[in-house]
């Protein structure tokens, strides 16, 4: 869920570099999702707390502050079975 409130705040209301940062996300996705899913099947925390802390960068621009917020969790969770 993203905060638009907080997201028009920074963005200044410019829908096309609102725009910019939505495709931008689009294209990073599906590698922040593989190499998640890798670290987690290859039980490798060090790298899944790497990603998972730049995804939540991407997450936080965009005010996705919720999913960024539970990303963080996981990164944070030492007991987190990897």
């Amino acid at each position: 869920i993203v905060d638009e409130t907080f997201l028009n705040e920074i963005t200044g209301g410019d829908t096309d570099f609102l725009q910019e940062m939505f495709s931008a996300f689009e294209e990073e996705l599906p590698t922040y999702r593989r190499s998640l899913y890798d670290t987690l099947a290859a039980h490798d925390r060090e790298n899944f707390n790497r990603v998972a802390h730049k995804f939540c960068s991407s997450l936080n621009a965009l005010a996705m502050i919720d999913t960024a917020k539970k990303m963080r969790q996981m990164e944070k969770d030492a007991t987190l079975s990897i």
